[in-house]
């Protein structure tokens, strides 16, 4: 199922009189609901963990024996659900923006699961200051094994000292 998106299924099961079927086990994920019927839908607001396992749902009619289904839920979220949910709308909402400013676009927030409203520092560098460094890296074939080399617009450290108006460049 995905977070944002409507989701149905139907339970079903045979007896006179027609049974009716209640969750005896386990958490849904927020915002489905079991009727009384067998049909499991609504629209999911949190993908939580990811997984909803240890799930029950029991069929029954008053006439022994009851009937039971265990099953688990796996729950994703879509990029834009994601960014939605940050409060992040019109331009700021786009995969490829940055709205606060942090080198971090919110696709890869997204991707690694990071707050894309919040100002993203990683102890003494910023994801942005990583990724940038890597993408100024190119990797040289020599004769022996492949040699990662600093090319020569890249001479400044990965990361500087906190404070540090030179970023560790004497």
């Amino acid at each position: 199922m995905i977070v944002g998106t409507p989701f149905t299924h139907t339970f079903t099961a045979n007896g006179s009189p027609a049974p009716t079927f209640a969750l005896t086990a386990g958490i849904l994920p927020p915002g489905l609901t079991l009727a009384p019927a067998g049909v499991l839908s609504g629209t999911a607001t949190s993908a939580g963990t990811g997984t909803f396992s240890g799930l029950t749902v029991t069929a029954s009619n008053g006439n022994l024996p009851s009937d039971t289904q265990n099953f688990s839920l796996s729950a994703v979220t879509r990029a834009n659900n994601y960014i939605a949910s940050y409060g992040l709308t019109g331009g700021n909402a786009l995969p490829t923006a940055d709205p606060n400013g942090d080198s971090v676009t919110n696709l890869l927030a997204y991707a690694l699961g990071l707050d894309p409203t919040l100002n993203l520092c990683c102890g003494l560098f910023s994801i942005g200051t990583i990724l940038a460094s890597f993408a100024r890296s190119r990797v040289y074939a020599a004769p022996g094994p492949l040699q990662k080399k600093r090319t020569p617009d890249s001479g400044r450290p990965l990361c500087g000292r906190l404070g540090d108006p030179n970023n560790g460049k004497s």
